[in-house]
C-alpha cells in the first residue's frame, strides 16, 4: 500500500500501454482528526493465479487529490 502526498512530473520516452486491470474501485474515509483520504484498489489481470484479490492500493491526501485534479485538468 502506498499513501500518495505529491506528485511530480517525470517524461518517459519508451512507456507501453500495460494489459488492463479488471477493475479497480475506490472509496474515501476520515481518519485521525477527521482528515479525509481517497483509496483506491486495482485488481490484477483474468490470468491472476488468486482471482479477485487486490494487486495495488493507494491513498491519496487532500493535497495529493488537488495535485492530480490540476493534472487531469491540464491533460
Amino acid at each position: 500500500m502506498a499513501l500518495i502526498k505529491e506528485f511530480e512530473p517525470e517524461w518517459l520516452d519508451d512507456t507501453t500501454v500495460q494489459e488492463p486491470v479488471v477493475k479497480a474501485t475506490y472509496s474515501m474515509f476520515k481518519a485521525g482528526r477527521g482528515k479525509r483520504y481517497l483509496y483506491i484498489r486495482t485488481f490484477g489481470s483474468k490470468d491472476r493465479v488468486k482471482k479477485g484479490q487486490p494487486s495495488q492500493f493507494f491513498q491519496l491526501d487532500t493535497e495529493a487529490i488537488e495535485q492530480l485534479k490540476k493534472i487531469l485538468e491540464d491533460f
